[in-house]
């Protein structure tokens, strides 16, 4: 199996979260808890469905796609109420917000034997479209 950037990056926020949570924890310990179990629930419902059959894989994915947008809302959170300010942080939860949506979706991504996720398959280039011929002048 290839590399899976799904759980790459969702690896990616859980490390970048490290570098957060004690600041979030000594404002509020329950959002910080609750941020906490979401970031690492991402990361163990990809590696879950990753290894699963198509049907419980797609529901793993929607698991996961569910417990990112809750890590992204509990960042919009702590940053709304002044416990952390990083820009980064929360463009990575976008980014895995929308991956992970996308892959319990099924938008653009590979057939379901194959669990590694790179970029959105690109259909062929469409053909272009012919400029109108100008109509003839009637005083000609």
């Amino acid at each position: 199996m290839g590399r899976f950037i799904a759980h790459d990056l969702a690896l990616d926020l859980v490390r970048a979260l490290g570098r957060v949570l004690p600041r979030v924890t000594r404002k509020d310990k329950d959002l910080s808890r609750q941020l906490k179990r979401s970031a690492a629930s991402v990361v163990l419902n990809l590696a879950e469905g990753a290894s699963s059959d198509y049907g419980n894989r797609q529901a793993r994915y929607a698991n996961a796609a569910g417990s990112a947008k809750e890590t992204q809302s509990a960042l919009i959170v702590a940053q709304a109420w002044g416990y952390i300010a990083d820009p980064e942080l929360l463009d990575l939860a976008d980014r895995l917000t929308a991956i992970t949506y996308r892959l319990a979706h099924g938008h653009g991504y590979p057939a379901p034997e194959s669990a590694s996720v790179s970029e959105p398959e690109s259909g062929p280039e469409p053909e272009p479209v012919p400029e109108p011929e100008p109509e003839p002048d009637p005083t000609d």
